[in-house]
């Protein structure tokens, strides 16, 4: 990709999958002296996200922002992720001269899968197995997520949750940071081989 011009690019369509919470999710540091204890107000109690209110979706990007976001309520197999590739990419024309990528997660990379995007002419970008996750849709469930976390008081119930979802993904600002991206994309591959495959600040 790294001779791909802007073009070229532009022509992808990157999908993924991601569980969304209505609360962060992480380890957070306090420093005392030695030998005291932590006050007790930077203890939390254990409850799971917000209430364990959580839900898993699958999206996908192009160049013209968010396209398609959509409730995952059953487990992924090769048929439902058929399913969801069919109604949200094929049906809709939005896969039509374009190249779709997805990781190699057991569900995409399936027999079946490959099978049936073969079936559909789809065009498959090469991606490959244990390499860093330069997919940018990585950035926009980063940003979703922080944006649930903002709205948090906002969210109450599963339904909530998912309607914040759907606000923050379709939103302008989202919009942009998608261009953004597609637009430095090769920036972004260009850092990648400079630092040999390691961390970059993408």
């Amino acid at each position: 990709m790294s001779s791909w011009k802007d073009e070229d690019i532009q022509k992808i369509i990157f999908t993924d999958e991601s569980k969304l919470f209505c609360q962060k999710q992480g380890i957070h540091f306090v420093r005392v002296l030695k030998g005291s204890k932590i006050p007790h107000k930077y203890f939390r109690k254990t409850s799971q996200n917000h209430g364990g209110l959580e839900l898993m979706v699958w999206g996908s990007i192009g160049f013209e922002g968010g396209q398609r976001l959509i409730r995952i309520n059953e487990r992924l197999n090769g048929e439902s992720y058929k399913k969801i590739l069919d109604e949200n990419l094929i049906e809709t024309g939005l896969i039509d001269d374009r190249i779709l990528q997805q990781d190699n997660a057991a569900v995409h990379s399936s027999k079946a899968v490959k099978q049936y995007l073969e079936s559909e002419g789809i065009e498959l970008l090469n991606w490959p197995s244990q390499s860093p996750d330069m997919s940018p849709i990585e950035n926009v469930w980063a940003w979703v997520k922080n944006q649930l976390e903002i709205n948090k008081n906002k969210i109450q119930n599963q339904d909530q949750l998912w309607r914040q979802a759907q606000t923050a993904f379709f939103s302008e600002a989202c919009t942009n940071l998608i261009r953004h991206m597609y637009l430095n994309y090769q920036n972004r591959i260009n850092e990648l081989i400079k630092n040999a495959g390691k961390s970059t600040k993408y």
